[in-house]
């Protein structure tokens, strides 16, 4: 295999993030010097004697710090590679004279509104996160009570197998009551999520709301597909290849089987006005395709960080209601994702946000803007901004 490949394959077990492309291995280089680019990311060039990494590090494996707008990492790493991980994802460089040792110096944009989860792969350490002091605060959250969150396992007749999914719904709902509902890509990401919208309701921020997530085809039944294949991308981005069968099947899973299993045993909302789509990575690509193919049956899309260039191409003429993109300037790629879909949505939306903050390809991202985002569809949030908002 390929080392590059062997490099993502890594670093995907490590931040458990999706495919950065819709491609089977695409490929990660250094950041640019910033005498090339000078007002993007960029390596500064800053050499580290072996001594200051090491009173760095103090026995550790990772250390890092912040000086003024340029983040700082020094790394212990045996084997030929490091790589910095995931806010800024750029190879590290060996320190001359050094056993082990790895070090980068980077320029971030508007660090202090940055968000920022960092660390070295391969290690064992976990991510560290880091806010600049002019950063969106952390979405809030909340305890759930048990019986809110429920785990189950259906037998899929357009899936052909047995599929996960999780909701968070009010046990016992009174007769005749609808919850709007969220349908989620990502199913098990709603464990996280429910915190947050508890919080909400609780604030009086939302009414309340229910999530609906279906979980990705396990690791293990795509083992066969070949090299680099995963069935999850085949399910979220229309076209990618060998993946229209597994498209469509999973199309129908959702809308023949999710959904009147949402609406005939948790009170899910009926109508489209009241029904929203969201997912992150490819998962924001599939939720931009299922609003794109279904505006009858889901009137919002939270898309975040949306994967699957070419399949964003295709929302060209499409019809929305409620739109809201989200993703952060320092992705590779998924930031423009975000801006080209917003472009194309916007002559039929009846409403679309834009929100770009400084950060990278993370979950502390998704989390503060699907926060954002559950309020501004189903909430009192005040107008839309522009489709071109301000970063931050």
């Amino acid at each position: 295999m390929p080392r590059t490949a062997v490099l993502l394959g890594l670093w995907l077990a490590l931040c458990a993030l999706p495919v950065l492309a819709q491609q089977s291995v695409p490929k990660i280089d250094a950041a640019p010097t910033c005498l090339e680019t000078p007002t993007e990311v960029c390596r500064t060039g800053r050499r580290f004697p072996v001594q200051e990494a090491e009173n760095r590090l103090k026995g550790e494996a990772l250390a890092w710090w912040i000086e003024n707008d340029t983040l700082n990492a020094v790394a212990r790493r045996s084997g030929d590679y490091a790589l910095l991980c995931c806010a800024v994802q750029t190879p590290m460089e060996r320190i001359e004279g050094g056993v082990d040792l790895w070090a980068m110096s980077i320029r971030v944009p508007d660090l202090p509104h940055a968000q920022l989860t960092i660390g070295v792969f391969p290690t064992r350490q976990p991510m560290t996160r880091w806010r600049g002091p002019q950063a969106a605060k952390p979405a809030s959250r909340t305890s759930i009570p048990a019986d809110w969150i429920r785990d189950l396992t259906i037998s899929s007749r357009a899936m052909g197998e047995r599929r996960k999914l999780t909701i968070y719904a009010p046990p016992n709902p009174p007769p005749g009551r609808r919850y709007p509902v969220i349908y989620m890509a990502d199913g098990d990401s709603v464990h996280g999520r429910a915190g947050i919208i508890h919080a909400l309701v609780q604030d009086g921020k939302l009414p309340q709301v229910i999530l609906v997530g279906l979980w990705p085809a396990p690791a293990e039944t795509a083992r066969d597909a070949g090299p680099g294949i995963q069935f999850r991308h085949q399910e979220y981005l229309i076209g990618f290849e060998g993946g229209d069968a597994r498209f469509a099947a999973h199309e129908r899973f959702l809308l023949e089987e999710v959904v009147p299993l949402a609406e005939r045993e948790f009170a899910a909302a009926t109508v489209p006005r009241q029904r929203a789509v969201t997912g992150y990575s490819n998962g924001g690509g599939w939720a931009l395709q299922m609003g794109a193919r279904h505006p009858d049956v889901f009137e919002k899309v939270i898309s975040l960080s949306p994967g699957g260039a070419s399949g964003i191409q295709r929302l060209h003429g499409a019809r929305f209601g409620d739109v809201f993109l989200g993703g952060g300037t320092l992705e590779q790629g998924f930031g423009n994702n975000a801006r080209t879909a917003a472009a194309l949505a916007a002559p039929s939306a009846r409403r679309l946000w834009l929100e770009l903050r400084t950060a990278g390809h993370s979950e502390d991202l998704w989390e503060d803007l699907f926060a954002e985002a559950t309020v501004r569809m189903f909430g009192d949030a005040g107008p839309p901004t522009a489709p071109e908002s301000t970063p931050r």
